[in-house]
């Protein structure tokens, strides 16, 4: 399920990748689920689409706390073994999907992409936004990552850290 949220008054569509700040957005651009729409084959409106992506790590350490807290019986587990969850058993929940899944889907339909880590100066200069209304900040244990389990994710997510290294200035 491919979410896209429109802002009349600010001519603009935003494609929601999960655990990207997303929340964030849609609270600076005072949208709400009665913006949304389903991506199909087209866009509703005529507008230039963006989305936001964010770091591997940082973005599935979320998933996992997030997944962690809902009760999700496959994150009841050691970061570790989630990992090892997601190898054995694929991308179990909209929260894993690869972010290059959702842009995979939509092509060369999207006009620009920011980064969480370095990019919402520019969507709140791009969107004359007073101020970005920072939102989902729910404070999460820290996960140290060794190099076998980075490896892991590497490989998992392979396409989404060459995207974002291409996107990126720096991380």
């Amino acid at each position: 399920m491919i979410n896209i949220y429109y802002s009349h008054l600010h001519k603009a569509q935003f494609l929601s990748i999960p655990k990207t700040g997303s929340t964030t957005v849609k609270a600076s651009l005072s949208i709400d689920d009665e913006n949304k729409y389903q991506f199909r084959d087209q866009f509703i409106y005529n507008y230039p689409c963006f989305t936001v992506i964010r770091h591997t790590y940082p973005r599935i350490i979320s998933a996992f706390h997030e997944l962690k807290r809902s009760g999700h019986p496959r994150a009841l587990v050691s970061f570790e073994k989630f990992i090892e969850n997601i190898e054995n058993f694929g991308f179990f929940d909209h929260h894993l999907h690869p972010q290059s899944w959702y842009l995979d889907k939509l092509k060369d339909k999207i006009s620009k992409i920011y980064t969480l880590e370095n990019g919402l100066l520019d969507f709140m200069l791009d969107y004359s936004l007073p101020e970005l209304k920072i939102r989902n900040t729910t404070p999460n244990p820290p996960i140290l990552l060794d190099k076998a389990l980075k490896k892991k994710i590497d490989v998992l997510y392979f396409q989404d850290l060459k995207m974002y290294s291409q996107t990126a200035v720096t991380y």
